[in-house]
């Protein structure tokens, strides 16, 4: 998993810097007639992810300050360390949040173990309101998907292919809006969007 992670990471990453390689690279694959509708399809999958990031970042940077906020009334030390740790690690939906809370919960133990139970709590309801609230209304203002949309995409992939398929599904579900729209509203139905 955390080599498939880093992978997407690296990939996403080249694709980000440089798109235009890739962009020119697969419009060329197709007939030149083609090639204008593909590349407009393409830009516009691109602006939907980034708007997409610009959500994610976001939820990252709410869910870490919520976090940091609640170590601190917690009482325990390195609140401002483990919200930055809770927030990057959000990125990953649902799964980073699980892994986010090892080092809050080896903090906790260190201190006195009842704050294993206060910051389980917290996490808990933190990976609810990132997971069921924050990110699907963010996503609903920065890529207008609906966010029972978003869930359902969620459930699905992670039903079929697993925890990959939960850290994917909001990005897979922003492209798939996209070529629906384009590609079958537009282009089969002629129907304005």
């Amino acid at each position: 998993l955390l080599t498939n992670i880093l992978i997407i990471l690296v990939l996403g990453g080249y694709l980000a810097f440089e798109p235009g390689i890739y962009t020119r690279g697969l419009v060329n694959l197709l007939p030149p007639e083609s090639r204008g509708r593909a590349k407009e399809i393409l830009t516009l999958m691109g602006s939907a992810l980034q708007w997409w990031l610009i959500g994610r970042f976001i939820a990252m940077i709410i869910l870490g300050v919520l976090v940091g906020v609640g170590i601190a009334v917690i009482g325990l030390p390195l609140a401002l360390g483990l919200g930055i740790i809770t927030g990057l690690l959000s990125f990953v939906p649902v799964i980073g949040s699980f892994l986010a809370v090892i080092p809050a919960a080896l903090v906790a133990l260190a201190q006195d173990p009842i704050y294993l139970l206060y910051v389980l709590i917290l996490y808990t309801a933190a990976q609810g309101v990132e997971t069921y609230l924050l990110t699907p209304f963010v996503q609903r203002k920065t890529v207008l998907m609906p966010p029972a949309t978003a869930l359902v995409i969620q459930l699905f992939l992670g039903i079929l292919i697993g925890p990959l398929g939960i850290a994917l599904a909001y990005p897979i579900a922003v492209v798939g809006q996209v070529l629906i729209k384009t590609m079958y509203i537009e282009d089969v139905l002629n129907e304005p969007v």
